[in-house]
């Protein structure tokens, strides 16, 4: 992709001013049901449980039906204005219950499901900052949460209106309650803090403006057939995903995210079969494909038919949209497809896109050249920026200095500041929080506007990420706050001393990679068994943050850098880090991950020994570890085995041995001897 500057000077006012006439402060509830009358017989959703089989789908008024059942099943026990939360599996269930609460007026509350096995602080205080009287849940969800979490107090007090028992008849009892533009549709919660979860307070205004940015900037119409593997509890997913299409009249085939982490073919598969027009995700999404899909599978694949692939949710990498541009380029994808944008849930969803008669647009930046972007032709010198586009539709940017609040000049990098229509009212049950980012002022007294807490600048009328002032940690387009993650490595092993721990990222080959710093007990320092506590980190990362360190450093007593009140300074334990400044008592580091997979075994002499050492020599390769380090006794997780490695040695299991493992055996504490014993009494 080449180098361009060129962008065409007062195209930001141009953008910004277009479709500002016109009713676009409706809610979804009004604008679905028009649809519903002019094409009540069009599909509306296809789900696709194993990413090629129609398992059902739906029309748009077969949809308005059964939200208009849920909602007149909620009204029975609810008033409009309380909340709903939704725990349901991705699929056609999903969106009509989130349907179903604003036919409701309830505010929906999208939560993912509780999980055995694994910590759910972040779900119980969810659940308590959001005040939620109402659980809309399918049966076998209901029946996990009364006997797993059944003596749990807030579990206790939801009423439980079960999806699979809602009478068809009662649409005919719902009646729209009064709504307006102003009143709370949902609440987004962001990966905030498990002590302050940060619900985004979308109203039904937001959420109508922020559509009507998409549709116009993506160029969306009833025509719109997306294809879309995105999780539905997040802004990206239900907004840009599943209510996109409800508010242009168009139609979306759902992939559950499990199925395109098994199997990422199947989502460029579907988009050839339906002809998809829009699709995208975040930078992982594509090198993802570009690694997994085979020669062989890309002969089944054509990608002609879209008209835009955005790429969003973390910085996009120039080498992201490259690699995926050349390796799918004979199938018929071109790199005018891509669409950069930039949003973030405190502003709905999207608050800048491009020109999409552009090509994406990227520029060199010297970064050592501190808070001034230098453009330069030195590719060696500089990284690539990926332009992220215009604000649309009454939408402001401004760049500010975050220390000054004085706004920043063309090219000066600064905090990312917005306002407009979509830009939300504030935190639920956050006054503190809504201050501090929905109420920022610069000093010239101009506001309030929305901190992103994002770092970029403007060159030419384009916005360009480039960093984050915040420390949010975001690793495959997953936010992680280092707080939450430094707490869940401190109660991993008692040798470890609490509040002495530093979370941060570093960027590696172009991605973003988890290093831990963690202080040892001065008790423990003497005969610190160091592999034990390394398999103990590495097994609560993956567990409780689905995170795989890329290193972890074991450092002396009192030795990380803290603030004189006791802060941890993150940024200077990177530093000292990258530096090689830090007073270390042992470190562990990722080696290389191995090309090579462990030899085949021939069925005639397959034994559990034999599938043990299968699995040992395949985690070793995974791991990038010397196989001798690898101990059957010990759990998979201990060797830090994300979802996506989950989701990798399911399927060369399956595929090695002809069985079905399930992917819970491989997330749960199942030690390499166990699994062998298991899979080998599924072949007998």
């Amino acid at each position: 992709m080449k180098n361009r500057s060129d962008v065409k000077r007062g195209i930001l006012q141009q953008l910004s001013s277009k479709a500002k006439s016109g009713k676009v402060y409706e809610t979804l509830v009004d604008i679905f049901k028009k649809h519903v009358v002019d094409t009540g017989d069009k599909t509306a959703f296809i789900f696709l449980q194993n990413g090629s089989d129609e398992k059902e789908s739906i029309t748009y008024r077969e949809l308005d039906q059964k939200a208009a059942a849920i909602a007149a099943e909620l009204l029975q026990k609810h008033q409009p204005g309380e909340g709903c939360l939704l725990l349901l599996p991705e699929g056609i269930d999903f969106i009509a219950g989130f349907m179903g609460c604003l036919y409701a007026g309830l505010i929906a509350i999208p939560a993912h499901a509780l999980r055995r096995n694994r910590n759910n602080n972040r779900f119980f205080t969810l659940l308590e900052n959001s005040e939620a009287k109402a659980v809309l849940t399918n049966k076998t969800t209901s029946a996990d949460l009364k006997r797993h979490f059944g003596e749990n107090q807030q579990i206790q007090k939801l009423d439980h209106t079960i999806i699979e028992n809602v009478d068809p008849v009662k649409a005919k009892q719902w009646t729209m309650p009064d709504m307006e533009p102003s009143d709370i549709a949902f609440l987004q919660y962001t990966s905030g803090s498990t002590g302050k979860p940060n619900g985004t307070m979308v109203s039904h205004a937001n959420l109508v403006a922020n559509l009507e940015i998409i549709k116009q900037s993506f160029g969306h119409d009833e025509n719109l057939v997306g294809v879309n593997w995105l999780p539905p509890f997040h802004d990206m997913g239900l907004i840009g995903a599943l209510l996109q299409p409800l508010y242009t009249g168009g139609m979306n085939v759902i992939i559950p995210p499990n199925t395109f982490l098994r199997d990422p073919g199947c989502w460029l598969k579907a988009i050839t079969k339906y002809k998809g027009s829009t699709a995208g995700g975040p930078n992982f999404a594509l090198d993802y494909c570009v690694e997994k899909i085979s020669e062989e599978e890309k002969k089944e694949i054509d990608l002609s038919s879209v008209k835009i692939f955005f790429c969003g949710a973390e910085p996009i990498s120039i080498q992201s949209l490259d690699a995926f541009s050349d390796r799918f380029k004979e199938n018929g994808f071109e790199a005018r497809m891509f669409y950069p944008c930039y949003g973030l849930a405190e502003a709905t969803l999207m608050v800048t896109g491009g020109d999409r008669k552009e090509d994406p647009f990227t520029l060199s930046q010297n970064m050592e050249t501190g808070h001034r972007a230098v453009i330069t032709d030195k590719a060696e010198q500089a990284k690539q920026l990926v332009a992220c586009g215009y604000p649309w539709l009454g939408t402001r940017l401004l760049i500010v200095d975050p220390g000054s609040r004085e706004i920043c000049r063309d090219m000066q990098i600064g905090e990312i500041w917005v306002e407009g229509p979509s830009v939300c009212k504030g935190y639920w049950n956050n006054a503190q929080g809504t201050k501090h980012t929905f109420e920022a002022y610069t000093a010239e007294s101009e506001g309030p506007f929305m901190r992103s807490g994002d770092l970029g600048f403007i060159h030419e009328g384009q916005l360009y990420i480039t960093g984050r002032l915040k420390d949010l940690i975001i690793i495959r387009g997953q936010n992680h706050y280092p707080h939450d993650i430094e707490k869940t490595v401190e109660n991993a092993h008692e040798a470890l001393r609490k509040y002495s721990g530093a979370a941060f990222s570093i960027d590696l080959k172009e991605e973003e990679r988890p290093v831990i710093l963690q202080e040892v007990e001065r008790t423990f320092l003497r005969d610190l068994n160091k592999e034990e506590v390394f398999d103990a980190i590495r097994s609560a990362l993956a567990t409780e943050h689905d995170l795989q360190a890329h290193a972890i450093v074991l450092l002396r007593t009192g030795s990380i850098p803290k603030t004189s009140s006791g802060k941890i300074r993150r940024q200077a334990s990177k530093k000292a880090y990258l530096n090689d400044e830090l007073n270390v008592v042992a470190s562990w580091e990722q080696q290389s991950k191995q090309d090579t997979a462990p030899a085949s075994i021939r069925a005639d002499e397959l034994s559990p020994k034999q599938i043990e050492s299968w699995l040992s020599g395949w985690l070793a390769a995974k791991t990038g570890m010397d196989p001798r380090q690898i101990d059957p006794e010990k759990s998979v997780l201990s060797y830090g085995l994300d979802s996506i490695g989950a989701v990798e040695l399911e399927r060369e299991v399956n595929k090695q041995f002809g069985i079905s493992i399930e992917l819970s055996d491989f997330l749960e504490n199942n030690s390499i001897k166990e699994l062998a014993r298991k899979g080998f009494e599924m072949m007998r």
